[in-house]
């Protein structure tokens, strides 16, 4: 009707398409969004020019399309074009330009560049201080941007002090019942699983899920996403029942709300396959997933990242099953999809090479394993850092592989700095630093070290009992590998010891 009235490609038409092609986006139907937003970009730009406020506007809503797609090549080209046309026309302070830079960051980030995505981030905060002050809206949402940053290169302290900095503003100026308020909240417990922190991050995740089934309802999609977060701390903790029936609860919920190929529902789904797979539900797990991949191979395509995901997580499920073939199969072909579409260096890149290299561990392919584990471990060390806990779980599962070749003295030395990193980073009672704890307990029985393996025992199983749980599947090793270190310690056999380290590998 609007069209009859005005005309196609009348800048009224055009901006009501748009809102259509966006509410598209909403509704998940990504590739009808990107077909409207580049007819519309190509008739803006004829008609009123690129650099016309309103063709930006496009360009930027078009960019948005092809990331949640996972077409960064072309978001990235757009992003730079965008801020090269409002930096030459307006300045590099202007609203557009800002917004141009934080929309580029946000390719990084997804491509895995994520110290060129911090130090954009760096700039753009440092520029909306200036021109709209600490406390203002935009600012603050660049912190906020800036602290998922931090939490995906792994620095949490960083990232805590953006996160608790924007919750105390939007405290101030919001007040605690306010909707922003509790997303800020929201961000504080989801680094404290990350830290260790499940008590602190399970009590806010309660208290404001509470709050949101008395003033919203049970069915909103805000009160489902804290759902879905307390489910993720249950299973964090290994509270695997606890964290199935919220994500059961969840996953209908969103089907009801959004479809079975909506992103959201499909996410839900994933979590609940993983969810199975740690309790060991093999054939419930990799029907799921197997789901999931279809859907979302339907949805965004073969591969596109998320896809590539479940496809890894598919490769993970055969990989504890024991059939090592079929996992190498899966996680050969996700990892060269991988490298041609996000680079080698991506972080998802890394860690399937790392998951290829365990599978190859398993098969008493040393030599195999040794030398991605190393390319990986010198990637990782480069592009996120020494100190990130994927990089130290490189090294710790490299170090499985130095002792299932029996180079003991390597893996000692691997296992130790491992340790004292983890130490420092997350503390002595993070859950992986009781891991390298464990697995430095291995070494050392294996090298006849007795009195240092029990006493270092002692202290893991006692520290899982204390802030895991009795019941918890990592106290349960910790008691199994008590009694085990007293049979090694009375026989002193030595014969086993490669087929007892690949045992213990822990794989994420």
């Amino acid at each position: 009707m609007y069209q009859n009235k005005y005309g196609k490609e009348n800048p009224v038409s055009l901006s009501i398409m748009l809102q259509s092609a966006v509410s598209q986006y909403n509704q998940g139907k990504y590739k009808e969004a990107e077909d409207k937003e580049v007819w519309i970009l190509k008739k803006r730009t004829e008609i009123l020019g690129e650099d016309h406020y309103d063709t930006i506007l496009c360009m930027l809503s078009l960019q948005d399309t092809y990331m949640i797609q996972g077409k960064l090549t072309i978001a990235e080209r757009i992003g730079r074009n965008i801020i090269e046309i409002t930096t030459s026309n307006y300045g590099d302070t202007h609203y557009y330009t800002l917004l141009g830079m934080e929309y580029l960051s946000k390719v990084y980030s997804d491509q895995g560049r994520l110290k060129e995505a911090e130090e954009l981030q760096v700039q753009l905060l440092n520029k909306r201080k200036e021109e709209y002050g600490d406390e203002h809206y935009l600012t603050l949402n660049t912190m906020n941007s800036l602290a998922s940053t931090y939490d995906c290169q792994g620095k949490w302290k960083e990232s805590a002090e953006l996160y608790t900095h924007f919750l105390e503003n939007r405290i101030k100026t919001h007040g605690k019942d306010h909707p922003m308020t509790h997303c800020a909240e929201i961000n504080v417990a989801y680094i404290y699983n990350f830290v260790g922190k499940w008590k602190e991050a399970e009590e806010i995740h309660t208290k404001l899920l509470n709050e949101a089934k008395e003033k919203l309802g049970d069915d909103l999609p805000s009160t489902l996403l804290i759902i879905n977060n307390l489910g993720g701390t249950y299973f964090r903790q290994g509270r695997w029942k606890e964290a199935e029936k919220l994500q059961t609860h969840v996953l209908n919920k969103r089907i009801d709300l959004f479809g079975m190929e909506h992103p959201h529902t499909l996410y839900s789904m994933n979590n609940l396959a993983a969810t199975y797979s740690s309790q060991g539900r093999w054939k419930e797990a990799k029907e799921l997933q197997i789901d999931v991949i279809e859907r979302r191979k339907q949805l965004l395509g073969e591969e596109h990242p998320d896809t590539l995901d479940s496809m890894g997580q598919l490769g993970s499920i055969h990989f504890k099953q024991g059939q090592w073939k079929e996992a190498q199969k899966i996680q050969i072909d996700v990892l060269d999809k991988q490298k041609r579409i996000i680079g080698e260096d991506h972080p998802s890149t890394l860690l399937m090479m790392n998951n290829l290299a365990n599978t190859y561990l398993r098969q008493r392919r040393w030599t195999e394993a040794k030398e991605i584990q190393i390319k990986a471990l010198n990637k990782a060390a480069k592009n996120i850092g020494n100190e990130h806990p994927q990089t130290l779980q490189i090294m710790s599962d490299l170090a499985c592989a130095y002792a299932g070749e029996g180079q003991l003295n390597k893996a000692l030395e691997l296992q130790i700095e491992i340790l004292d990193k983890r130490t420092k980073i997350l503390g002595s009672e993070h859950p992986d630093t009781l891991v390298s704890m464990h697995n430095l307990v291995d070494t050392y029985s294996s090298q006849g070290m007795w009195e240092r393996a029990e006493k270092l025992q002692i202290e893991v199983m006692e520290k899982r009992m204390r802030y895991l749980g009795d019941e918890h599947p990592d106290t349960m090793e910790s008691i199994v590998m008590n009694q085990l270190l007293q049979v090694r310690k009375k026989e002193s056999n030595k014969t086993n010891i490669t087929e007892e380290i690949l045992t213990y590998l822990i794989i994420f």
